[in-house]
């Protein structure tokens, strides 16, 4: 079956990395898969000062057995935890845009996350985010989004990571009675900082 990404999305993700490119170092790009799912995300690190990092994220994703396009773009700060070397906690907004079936959702989320890649596990670690779009900031056919992130990595000289990732995205939507699933897996795949 082909991989039927929207064309707005694929579109927005690469005037994003262009602009990317004319801008200092910092960014990153990762891709990760299965059988059934492909996701493609950027981040660029805004600013970053003693107290930590602003960043901007961007991703397109498709799940083809959940019939599920989405793409989502937004700002996390993030601060490190002087007292325990390798945490970083933070939190942020998100925008999403989906389409499950026949069905829209686009929604404003707020969200948490954690890194933790203590320095004594010599480059790996572990990454959790949990974000949520509650009816209020929710439209189109949808009334709210959740989602959860796990993702356990070995990180390479801070140049590139390989990585497991296990996400988990739900929504509701007008039309149907119960929480819709519009993606749950476990990708693998390769992140590179440039």
């Amino acid at each position: 079956m082909p991989c039927n990404i929207p064309k707005t999305i694929i579109a927005a993700l690469l005037i994003v990395l262009g602009l990317a490119t004319t801008a200092t170092a910092n960014n990153s790009i990762h891709l990760s898969l299965n059988d059934d799912s492909v996701e493609l995300g950027y981040a660029h690190t805004l600013s970053q000062d003693q107290w930590g990092r602003t960043v901007f994220t961007a991703r397109a994703l498709r799940n083809e057995d959940k019939d599920t396009n989405l793409g989502s773009a937004g700002i996390h700060a993030l601060a490190a935890i002087y007292n325990v070397r390798g945490l970083e906690v933070g939190a942020g907004l998100r925008g999403y845009l989906a389409e499950n079936y026949d069905d829209d959702i686009a929604s404003t989320a707020l969200g948490v996350m954690a890194n933790y890649f203590p320095p004594a596990l010599g480059g790996f670690g572990l990454s959790a985010s949990f974000f949520y779009g509650p009816e209020i900031l929710t439209g189109l056919d949808g009334e709210k989004i959740k989602e959860g992130n796990i993702k356990a990595a070995f990180r390479i000289q801070h140049r590139a990571e390989i990585f497991v990732h296990y996400s988990n995205i739900r929504a509701e939507f007008d039309n149907r009675r119960t929480e819709t699933t519009l993606d749950e897996t476990v990708r693998v795949g390769v992140g590179l900082n440039f």
